[in-house]
């Protein structure tokens, strides 16, 4: 069986980075797509993560998102 794979990292112009991974063969896929930021050279804390899966045997297509609130001081 074989599939595909992509993996990018794109800066956008606030100074977050997007992370995006998809992958794909006959009978599955799988998105994922993270919203980062740097600080100090190293990745901090996701400010947002979808994920999203199909494949044989799944009713629609579930989606998980997360977001993270900023905080207000």
């Amino acid at each position: 069986m074989s599939g595909t794979a992509e993996r990018s990292l794109a800066k956008n112009a606030n100074g977050t980075w997007d992370l995006n991974f998809k992958a794909s063969m006959m009978i599955a896929s799988l998105t994922e797509q993270s919203t980062l930021r740097m600080e100090n050279d190293a990745a901090a804390a996701d400010l947002s993560l979808r994920t999203r899966r199909a494949g044989q045997g799944q009713e629609g297509r579930p989606e998980l998102r997360l977001e993270r609130q900023e905080s207000h001081r």
